[in-house]
């Protein structure tokens, strides 16, 4: 029906967060915590029914793999953007045209882990598909 959630293992809880809730404005919604009282794993809100789970890890994260990003819609790209800079979230680099014919800009996690911000415009091939 729809995306349920995204889970990461992240090196360090409290930079994931402050990128996540205090940068691109999610919300954390509850912690789950282990036997010892640690934190096992962490819930934030995207949108309605839609999350990202963090789970704390002490281990090496391993880079690459089959994950190449998360794509989070956006209305105005260059309003969103000058939002996240007043929060501290710097670009990766300036907004473009991709070739589905949206406009998009990239961020990086504290993890490496790529975000692409995306604006559908009304020509775009997933809105005529």
């Amino acid at each position: 029906m729809r995306l349920g959630h995204i889970a990461y293992g992240v090196r360090d809880l409290r930079k994931t967060l402050d990128f996540y809730c205090g940068g691109l404005g999610f919300q954390e919604l509850f912690t789950i915590d282990n036997d010892d009282g640690e934190p096992w794993l962490v819930y934030v809100k995207v949108s309605e029914r839609e999350f990202l789970e963090f789970f704390p890890t002490k281990e090496d994260i391993p880079r690459g793999g089959s994950y190449q990003h998360l794509c989070l819609h956006v209305e105005d790209i260059h309003s969103e953007l000058e939002t996240l800079k007043s929060r501290g979230v710097t670009p990766d680099g300036p907004v473009s045209l991709g070739r589905d014919g949206n406009h998009q800009a990239w961020l990086t996690d504290p993890d490496g882990n790529r975000i692409e911000l995306m604006q559908l415009n009304p020509e775009a091939l997933q809105l005529n598909a």
